[in-house]
């Protein structure tokens, strides 16, 4: 008598299934590895275009400030904050008399986002009074001058640079990660 086979033992089962198993648990982490990587690399382009932007930013408007402000309105200049006093400009972007007419742009830490506010000169200058958030998650922020806070220097007047340092986070997959963002950068005509 002849025996006709007609399927897979249960020994055979067992062993397609964990070799199945095993399979897709590793595919599963190789998705899931070149997914962090991909999103850790994402954040890293996206950290380092913030950076850039503020820096840019930052520096010209700090190359074209005409000085550096103790205190305006609400505002006062120190660890944390920056009022520079910048020409005002026409329609052109020419500076008009800049011992006459000066905007206010301030650099300031709110509520965890770098702020940057203008105070243009009402009915001279062609800046438009605006209030922007310029990077976010910050977790700190401090401007100084030769590495001293300037909160901490009596006569701004002597101020021929500003360092600008902040450090932002971003939380990936349950982590925080954290990048610094520095900018070094003289005054016009100083």
């Amino acid at each position: 008598m002849i025996k006709v086979k007609n399927g897979f033992t249960i020994s055979e089962l067992v062993v397609s299934t964990a070799i199945t198993s095993l399979v897709i648990c590793s595919a599963v982490s190789m998705s899931n590895s070149v997914m962090r990587n991909m999103a850790r690399a994402n954040r890293e382009l996206l950290s380092s275009e913030r950076g850039i932007l503020v820096t840019q930013m930052f520096s010209n408007d700090v190359r074209s400030a005409k000085t550096i402000m103790t205190s305006y309105g609400s505002f006062h200049t120190g660890d944390q904050t920056v009022i520079l006093a910048v020409p005002s400009i026409d329609a052109y972007g020419e500076p008009i008399d800049p011992e006459l007419y000066n905007d206010r742009v301030i650099y300031i830490l709110m509520d965890g986002n770098i702020m940057r506010i203008i105070d243009a000169y009402d009915s001279v200058s062609a800046r438009a009074d605006t209030t922007d958030v310029v990077v976010r998650s910050v977790t700190a922020l401090s401007f100084s001058h030769n590495g001293t806070d300037l909160g901490s220097i009596a006569d701004l007047s002597s101020v021929d640079s500003i360092t600008m340092q902040a450090t932002t986070s971003t939380i990936l997959f349950g982590n925080s990660e954290y990048d610094d963002i520095i900018a070094a950068v003289s005054l016009r005509n100083k």
